[in-house]
């Protein structure tokens, strides 16, 4: 009689545990089927989305070279629409009534901020198609400084806005692409004069700092991510722009820098412009192994924008 109960009790455990393996591995088999299934699903979103970005870089190179074709087949003709209203306004084949040359000086202005946009459009294409070329060669820097001043000086001078330069401790010469140096100079004086009112102030700074000071410097920025992005260089060549003009909100530090992205809002939607100086002026640092970024307390408090290259 024991060892019958003994066996029945036994058989019966055996019976109630081989259930619950039954079930525990028909519930592992739902589960691995599931994995099985998202595993596959999982796949085949990846494998979309890298079609998808295959086709996004195919369609971008696309529309850079268009963009770079088109901009230089417009050139061509807006050169010689420039050359004959200033041969026209020059008076070389007669005298102007004052209506004429009211309205051939503003045929000649719009032309020549058409121009300047194309040659943006041409510029940012070439880099976005990998084309753009950093062509290196000893560079006199504050001789470079201090020509980029004059080139805006008479736009200043026009709305009696203050130009001055704090140039120390930099080197006498520095290896980069004169050309594309000049060019993020320009972009950044010329922005500074645009957006500063009558009676403001603009300084050109340059001055040597080491990377210890910009990591410290930028860590406490809205540009904190750029620390990360230092290279292993010692010490390094920055230049800030800094003005008197409508400043900036904090939330469109970053978004400026994008392509035909500009601030938001009734204090620069009466400025002329396309959105596209300070996203080539980004590129353009970017090419040489420099950062850039910008610097304001708030709208109405002016703006401070500043870019490293490598020493």
């Amino acid at each position: 009689a024991v060892v019958f109960l003994f066996a029945y009790f036994f058989q019966k455990f055996r019976a109630k545990k081989e259930n619950q393996v039954r079930e525990q591995t028909t519930s592992l088999e739902k589960a691995n089927k599931g994995l099985r299934q998202e595993i596959t699903e999982r796949e085949r979103v990846e494998a979309q989305l890298l079609q998808a970005k295959s086709a996004a870089e195919t369609a971008n190179r696309a529309k850079s070279e268009f963009l770079a074709t088109m901009s230089h087949e417009l050139r061509t003709p807006l050169n010689h629409i420039l050359g004959f209203t200033e041969l026209v306004l020059g008076k070389n084949f007669g005298p102007l009534n004052e209506t004429q040359e009211e309205y051939l000086n503003d045929v000649l202005h719009s032309g020549n901020h058409l121009f300047s946009l194309i040659n943006d459009i041409l510029n940012l294409s070439k880099v976005e198609a990998g084309k753009l070329e950093i062509d290196c060669s000893p560079v006199r820097l504050k001789e470079i400084l201090e020509n980029s001043l004059i080139m805006v000086r008479e736009g200043s001078r026009r709305r009696q806005i203050q130009l001055s330069s704090e140039i120390k401790g930099i080197p006498e010469t520095l290896s980069m692409d004169e050309r594309k140096f000049k060019q993020v100079l320009c972009n950044l004086l010329a922005n500074a004069v645009k957006f500063t009112p009558e009676g403001g102030k603009i300084l050109l700074a340059a001055h040597l700092v080491t990377k210890e000071e910009l990591k410290a410097r930028l860590r406490i920025s809205p540009f904190s991510s750029l620390v990360e992005e230092l290279k292993d260089q010692p010490n390094w060549l920055q230049i800030c722009v800094q003005d008197t003009g409508i400043g900036l909100a904090r939330h469109n530090f970053e978004r400026i820098f994008k392509v035909f992205e500009q601030a938001d809002g009734s204090l620069t939607r009466r400025y002329e412009g396309a959105g596209l100086g300070l996203a080539l002026a980004k590129r353009l640092v970017e090419l040489q192994g420099g950062k850039i970024w910008v610097e304001s307390e708030g709208e109405g408090k002016g703006c401070r924008f500043c870019f490293i290259v490598p020493v």
